[in-house]
């Protein structure tokens, strides 16, 4: 994807246009690497979000609805402070490199009229946005950093740009200088030595510097935004939009790729992005949960060993027993002071030696032996009800594990990552009852939908499961889960009428979508009614008789009709 300088420079000329003029009325922080300027711009509404995300570091107009961090940050604050209530007077690239500036017009505590400028800088991992006042002085800045590839950002020191190599396409002279050696060699020049050009736009400016000269096609990819080629447009794939285009490239449509035009790069960016940006700041707020998960995974591994070392010693407490019975019958036998005792075996018809303590008297050794005995048979009753725990336990991270993959809201994340907390702080005993004075907090809702005129609700996490099943169902709902795997309980509300075997396939279909079965082509899901469910020690887990089995194929054609 060209998300580059032609292309960037050919957007933020469009949105310099649409918002030139617009005030700024909000200034939010929807992540924390993320500013959006909600703005009102030629009598209409605009939402204009800068993210410098590591992955997906851009620059866009957005109809999304955003969420808003809980506690503004800093930077939020001094953003608010300075640029509410200013007004846009350009938006435009910096120093010929992917840094997109929004010139703002505002007014400092006095009243005067100040000159701002709100930075982004595309710049994959190190990207960053920062705050400056007319004369190039940063203000603030949302990546502190001092000294980080040989320059500084931080309040009250001059902005300065990252270094470049190489030549600008803007630089008519130093291109035309180049192509005018002999030994000049176009394919190396333009991917090795001019800036601002993903592969693909290099390629393209290759095969345009071939049918006209050099100079000519970097003027022209140097503004696309003001050529005859200009036409945006989406790169189709089979799993959507694989980028956006400032035209469809020559280089490409010869090899098979498929464009959609677009009204704009405004357009093209917010279809490409919508989906994708979703997706990468989904997976910021699944990290932290993925890496206490496997934290919970590798602790419950390590108690896994740990009590089948335990079994494998409680394995012998039947060969001690046949010991301590032996020394019992060979009490003639023992004298004080020996350590080694030899003992005829009428368990096998054999002599044997068995070992003592020779500081106590024979008929201490044997007590000794029948404790050895005691000891290792209750051991085997505790480590044989740890394994069923941590069987439990085990199933229950499970669970959680397919909660995570369900889960889209944030109160869905913050509800997962309360339940591995508590397995944190609490250990074996984490899911404990709430304490009656302790306030219920509101939980996330289950999904609610309809099928052929039913009410059916799905949970897509253990606190929803939990409400779904013990909560919104009653005895004669029919209850669906996928076999044998973790994932959403669902209900179908039956109100007395029992649905029709096609809803019942449909539910189950969707259930099996959003559980570990969802990439099978067919899976099992089990149906039964509410009243033959019931509830296990922990959130999500349950135990179900009386059920029917259906095979089915994961789909979520019930959610998208909606």
């Amino acid at each position: 994807m060209p998300n580059d300088y032609v292309t960037l420079k050919a957007l933020t000329a469009e949105l310099s246009d649409t918002l030139r003029g617009g005030r700024i009325d909000r200034v939010n922080l929807p992540a924390e690497r993320e500013v959006a300027l909600f703005l009102r711009a030629g009598h209409r509404n605009y939402t204009l979000l800068l993210s410098a995300t590591g992955t997906t570091p851009h620059l866009r107009l957005t109809e999304e609805k955003l969420p808003n961090l809980p506690v503004a940050p800093t930077f939020c604050m001094v953003l608010r402070k300075h640029l509410t209530g200013g007004s846009v007077e350009s938006v435009r690239l910096l120093n010929g490199d992917r840094i997109a500036a929004i010139e703002v017009r505002g007014k400092n505590e006095l009243n005067d009229p100040v000159s701002l400028r709100l930075i982004l800088e595309i710049l994959g991992g190190g990207s960053n946005i920062v705050l400056t006042d007319g004369e190039g002085i940063v203000i603030d800045c949302m990546r502190r950093t001092f000294g980080e590839t040989g320059r500084t950002a931080i309040p009250h020191r001059p902005y300065t740009y990252p270094q470049k190599r190489g030549i600008d396409l803007s630089d008519d002279a130093a291109v035309a200088e180049a192509a005018s050696r002999p030994d000049f060699d176009l394919d190396a020049f333009v991917a090795g030595q001019l800036n601002g050009l993903a592969k693909e736009s290099a390629a393209e400016l290759i095969d345009l510097a071939k049918r006209q000269s050099l100079p000519e096609a970097a003027r022209t990819f140097a503004d696309l935004g003001q050529s005859a080629l200009y036409q945006p447009c989406l790169l189709e794939t089979q799993n959507g939009p694989a980028g956006f285009f400032a035209y469809p490239y020559r280089t490409m449509t010869e090899q098979g790729a498929r464009f959609t035009p677009c009204r704009s790069l405004c357009e093209a960016t917010e279809i490409f992005y919508a989906g994708r940006h979703a997706e990468a700041v989904r997976k910021q707020k699944v990290k932290p949960l993925l890496t206490e998960l496997k934290r919970q995974q590798k602790r419950l591994a390590r108690r896994l060993e740990e009590n089948a070392i335990k079994r494998r010693e409680c394995e012998k407490k039947d060969e001690i027993l046949q010991q301590a019975e032996i020394l019992k019958c060979n009490i003639h036998r023992m004298e004080r002071g020996k350590s080694i005792i030899d003992c005829f075996d009428f368990y096998n018809n054999r002599e044997i030696r068995l070992a003592v303590s020779p500081e106590l008297s024979p008929k201490k050794n044997i007590e000794k032996y029948f404790k050895r005995y005691a000891k290792a048979k209750g051991a085997e009753r505790y480590a044989t009800a740890e394994r069923e725990e941590l069987a439990t336990l085990s199933a229950y991270l499970a669970s959680i594990a397919e909660a995570i993959e369900n889960s889209a809201t944030d109160a869905e994340f913050d509800e997962i990552g309360k339940e591995l907390s508590a397995l944190s702080s609490r250990g074996k005993n984490a899911v404990a009852p709430p304490s009656k004075k302790v306030r219920k907090e509101k939980k996330s809702p289950p999904l609610r939908l309809e099928a052929d005129g039913y009410t059916v609700y799905l949970g897509r996490n253990n606190q929803q499961n939990e409400v779904v099943t013990f909560e919104l169902a009653s005895g004669g709902d029919v209850w669906l889960h996928a076999k044998d795997y973790h994932g959403a309980h669902a209900v179908i509300v039956t109100n007395g009428s029992m649905p029709s075997d096609r809803t019942i396939a449909d539910v189950a279909a969707l259930v099996a979508h959003f559980s570990g079965a969802r990439h099978n082509s067919k899976a099992e899901v089990d149906y039964t009614f509410k009243k033959f469910v019931k509830r296990l020690d922990r959130p999500g887990l349950v135990r179900y008789t009386n059920q029917k089995t259906l095979l089915v194929v994961p789909s979520d054609s019930l959610l998208k009709a909606l």
